[in-house]
């Protein structure tokens, strides 16, 4: 059994096309489709999910997001919610554009998931700024009440897939960063 299932991750290109891949090309857009009633077929009590980076900021990708899940919402596609992939730097300013991703997502009665926040920091950002952006992210997932998850992709920098740019809570010897604190202050206020 499984809880929450990511069935159907990241299946549109930057500009809002569907990616090319071995499902799209086997079946076109049918796949997604097929993916989410087979899912529900072989567990009737998980939470079905679409997942997908950078939209949750408004965009073309985000459109065709949209799009496709008000698609899937008509023809009845068990789906059950979407996973906001979030891979941002410490300069990230886009909150009303994810506030507003999120109410459009709760307004076709979806939850929401941060599936995977990591956020980079460049020559010259603080761990401050990095914190900040963490504990706003967090924000609008806590304000949000169709909000289900939330979850960094990882928690230390030693063994991120950004490690060059310490994008995560915890540093390369397993020291809270920040950020770490902005999250535990922020939830116990909610």
């Amino acid at each position: 059994d499984i809880l929450v299932w990511d069935v159907v991750n990241e299946s549109f290109e930057d500009d809002g096309r569907y990616r090319e891949s071995i499902w799209h090309e086997a079946m076109g857009e049918r796949y997604i489709d097929i993916a989410f009633r087979q899912a529900r077929a072989s567990d009737p009590d998980a939470n079905l999910v679409y997942n997908d980076y950078d939209v949750a900021f408004a965009g073309p990708k985000a459109d065709a997001m949209f799009e496709m899940l008000a698609g899937l919402r008509a023809r009845d596609v068990p789906i059950d919610g979407v996973g906001f992939q979030v891979h941002v730097f410490a300069a990230f300013d886009r909150f009303d554009e994810m506030a507003e991703a999120f109410r459009r997502v709760a307004a076709l009665d979806l939850d929401i998931y941060v599936t995977e926040l990591d956020v980079s920091m460049l020559p010259g950002d603080t761990e401050e700024a990095q914190a900040e952006v963490y504990e706003r992210i967090l924000s609008a997932c806590l304000e949000q009440p169709r909000c289900k998850g939330f979850q960094s992709w990882g928690y230390t920098d030693r063994y991120s897939w950004r490690r060059q740019y310490t994008p995560l809570m915890m540093d390369e010897n397993y020291r809270a960063k920040p950020a770490y604190y902005a999250l535990q202050r922020r939830l116990m206020e909610n």
